[in-house]
């Protein structure tokens, strides 16, 4: 359904940890871009982007129908933009503001809680597919020289939004512990891939 598209999906690591005095999570230009990773369905290939490799990756979203992540809107477009990289977010597809919009958020509202990407994963395909380490590690491991690690929990997320976005575009629905099952709208992604609804 969705192999050879036009349609990209990404996912940054930093290299500083948001400790919330020195670093808070507005703080994106002290946090550092220690490694991104991309899937395109389009040569069926994951990629790894360095931080002197990024501007290849920021170009593909450019010709990109899509680019699709998870919390893109909230954090990786942000670092990425304090990196000097000219995001335009048009064609983008935040999973987790979709389904923060199924579950009843609109502009303005608090966050509601319970919507992580690993409170996806545990739902919709088991425990055995939830992340295996925390999001905060990785820049910990970074500072320690542990690149390898870092690179490939980052590949790994991107595998696991990869998968939630193919889920999301075939039954049209997401789950969670806390919100249960909720019905998304597919519309935009739908009609950037595909022409139609």
């Amino acid at each position: 359904m969705l192999k050879g598209s036009n349609v990209v999906v990404f996912d940054c690591e930093t290299v500083n940890p948001v400790d919330g005095f020195v670093i808070t999570w507005n703080d994106h230009d002290k946090m550092g871009l220690s490694v991104a990773c991309m899937y395109d369905f389009k040569t069926d290939d994951f990629s790894v982007h360095l931080e002197p490799d990024v501007p290849r990756m920021v170009e593909r979203f450019k010709t990109a129908d899509i680019v699709v992540a998870f919390n893109s809107k909230g954090f990786d477009n942000k670092l990425l933009r304090a990196l000097g990289h000219d995001i335009d977010e048009s064609n983008h597809w935040d999973m987790l503001e979709v389904s923060r919009r199924a579950s009843g958020w609109t502009d303005g509202a608090l966050f509601p809680k319970g919507l992580r990407l690993d409170d996806h994963l545990s739902a919709m395909f088991g425990a055995q597919n939830m992340k295996t380490t925390a999001g905060e590690n990785a820049p910990l491991w970074w500072q320690e020289g542990r690149m390898s690690e870092v690179i490939s929990y980052c590949l790994a997320d991107v595998k696991r939004e990869r998968d939630l976005f193919i889920h999301m575009m075939t039954y049209g629905w997401v789950e969670t512990a806390t919100h249960g099952r909720k019905f998304i709208d597919r519309s935009f992604a739908a009609k950037r891939i595909w022409g139609s609804k």
